[in-house]
């Protein structure tokens, strides 16, 4: 039998089967989620990982071309709810392309018109035009899909001619990942032993960073690790103060970068329905327009920079912000707005845990005293903010002062300072 007919002997139900039997072994909590769910009548419909030897080419006017790995990167594809497209493709949560299966051979997915595609890939903010899309079902012992994707220009910080995708998608989940909606956006921070990782990048998030620039007169040590010891410490680990020393050609005034995770904050509730457990609150920056979660108060921190930096200053931010905004030549602040998760009220729900994001991450908890068991490893970000007229300062839109109390344990407010402080979960 052709490949072809075979490939369309198999859709849409045999292919369906083949891919539910081939995901059978996941883990409970995955389980638990699919059992809950109705199986997808289209086999394209699902979570896909790159190829590991997968790889994004771009022609940038260079003799060679660019090469960006995308192995183990995450796709969703999910059913069109508006009627605008039968499937959408989304890679990450700006990159939205709209799919039609074909009436002569269901095993092919083809792009319905071109569209905008968006993404932060490390510290690179590129948007570019998707062009071409074919989707092929293929047959064989696992699902897959070959993927062909090409791309028009490429606007960002490298400039880029074209952009293309060749390679294999294989099947992760038969849910799609989902971004949820932007006005209910959440950031988390991406973890590496090494500090802070850049957003990976897939479906159902997007890469968000933020850069903090400190007094230029003084140079301070910017937290756990800079004494030699590991980024990342154990839960019972105590703080040490700064160290700071007027800044030289060799010890210069530096900079904070905060790489968040843009994730849907549906996934997040408060982890007590007790005011005084205080060691189970924590805080997600605010990436949406909506008001904050139930059980948690919005908090917003105003950050003054090193006013004098100038031409000096380099990018401040890269993706979607929100409510959020970084410092300009006319204006050195930062301003960052959080929702901080207290304790859920009468009729409110918790969490028993933290969402399974498919990556470590972390988020904003108080370094000091008891640390709950969720508690992996912990760690203090401190950004030294600009000496004279200082501007920093916190508030709540609600003007409950005792959260604004409880919240300064978590984004700590030392003299003309901002210390981050921060957990990894488990």
């Amino acid at each position: 039998m052709k490949a072809r007919a075979w490939r369309r002997a198999l859709v849409p139900g045999a292919l369906t089967l083949m891919m539910a039997g081939a995901l059978v072994g996941g883990r409970a909590a995955r389980s638990a989620r699919l059992q809950a769910e109705p199986v997808p009548s289209s086999p394209f419909i699902g979570t896909w990982t790159f190829h590991p030897d997968a790889h994004l080419v771009a022609s940038c006017g260079g003799d060679q071309p660019l090469l960006e790995p995308l192995g183990g990167a995450t796709v969703a594809i999910s059913a069109g709810a508006d009627g605008s497209a039968e499937l959408f493709f989304d890679l990450g949560c700006h990159c939205h392309l709209p799919l039609a299966v074909s009436p002569s051979d269901p095993a092919v997915a083809t792009l319905v018109a071109p569209a905008p595609c968006e993404l932060v890939l490390g510290l690179v903010h590129v948007t570019t035009e998707v062009q071409k899309l074919t989707l092929t079902l293929t047959a064989g012992d696992a699902p897959a899909l070959d993927v062909d994707l090409l791309a028009g220009q490429a606007v960002g910080d490298v400039m880029c001619d074209s952009t293309s995708v060749t390679t294999t998608l294989l099947a992760s989940s038969r849910i799609p990942a989902d971004c949820g909606p932007e006005s209910t956006a959440l950031g988390i921070l991406a973890y590496q032993p090494n500090g802070f990782g850049d957003c990976p990048l897939g479906a159902g998030r997007d890469s968000v960073q933020i850069r903090l620039f400190n007094e230029i007169d003084t140079s301070c040590s910017e937290g756990s690790g800079s004494r030699g010891e590991a980024f990342w410490v154990l839960p019972q680990t105590g703080k040490y103060e700064p160290s700071c020393v007027p800044s030289s050609p060799s010890l210069p005034g530096g900079h904070v970068r905060l790489p968040f995770c843009r994730v849907d904050g549906r996934s997040f509730k408060a982890l007590t329905a007790d005011p005084a457990a205080t060691d189970q609150f924590y805080a997600l920056l605010k990436l949406g327009d909506a008001p904050c979660p139930a059980s948690s108060v919005e908090m917003v921190r105003k950050i003054d920079d090193e006013d004098d930096l100038g031409d000096a200053m380099a990018w401040t931010a890269l993706g979607h912000l929100g409510p959020n905004q970084t410092a300009t030549a006319a204006d050195s602040t930062t301003t960052l707005h959080f929702c901080f998760f207290r304790w859920a009220a009468a009729g409110e729900e918790t969490m028993a845990a933290f969402p399974d994001l498919g990556f470590p991450y972390a988020v904003f908890h108080d370094f000091d005293g008891p640390q709950p068991s969720w508690v992996t490893l912990k760690r203090w970000v401190y950004s030294s903010d600009e000496d004279s007229t200082n501007r920093s300062g916190l508030t709540s839109p609600t003007n409950d002062e005792v959260a604004v109390g409880q919240f300064q344990a978590v984004i700590e407010r030392p003299n003309h300072a901002t210390t981050f402080d921060i957990a990894r979960v488990r």
